[in-house]
């Protein structure tokens, strides 16, 4: 899906970073004050992976493990982000519906008015003015039926993405260490 596409794209340029600092880490034509740099910044960037290696382990031993922990956590980060932009976007979304269903609301209470009063005024019969009226107020409630429906729409959408993005932020959370 979409948000899994825009997650990997914006992660992949950050794990190029890691493993290209792991390279110069481990790539002993380099000089050795090129290479503790680069382990100082995986330490720095990533203290939750690499703050507990000393710079020899990083400098000489298999980091495979470590670097597939720590893709996995900058997937989920970036997924995680994904997640909040469009939940921020149906909020939006829902807000400008809830702003119509508002208005809409407005309209259904003075048609249901002038039903009500087309209805003292003739008597109790409608005439031709009550049945116009009465074609407003059934106008104005499918209106108003049609606008919550999609506002609930986009809270059950708001609710499923809010769990994944929970679950995306548990899978980064070593990341913020």
């Amino acid at each position: 899906n979409k948000i899994s596409i825009d997650a990997s794209k914006n992660s992949g340029q950050e794990i190029a970073g890691v493993k290209a600092l792991i390279s110069v880490a481990q790539d002993e034509v380099k000089s050795r004050k090129d290479r503790l740099t680069a382990v100082e910044e995986l330490q720095n960037k990533y203290p939750g992976y690499f703050g507990n290696l000393t710079k020899e382990k990083i400098l000489s031993g298999d980091l495979t493990a470590v670097t597939k922990e720590l893709s996995k956590a900058i997937i989920a980060r970036a997924e995680a982000t994904a997640l909040a932009d469009k939940i921020g976007e149906l909020a939006s979304k829902k807000l400008d519906l809830q702003i119509k269903k508002e208005k809409a609301v407005l309209k259904l209470q003075q048609a249901q008015a002038n039903v009500k009063n087309a209805v003292t005024v003739t008597g109790g019969t409608l005439g031709a003015t009550g049945l116009s009226n009465e074609g407003r107020l059934a106008s104005a409630t499918s209106t108003v039926r049609d606008l919550n429906k999609e506002i609930y729409e986009i809270q059950i959408q708001q609710d499923r993405l809010a769990g994944r993005l929970n679950q995306k932020e548990s899978e980064s959370i070593k990341l913020l260490e």
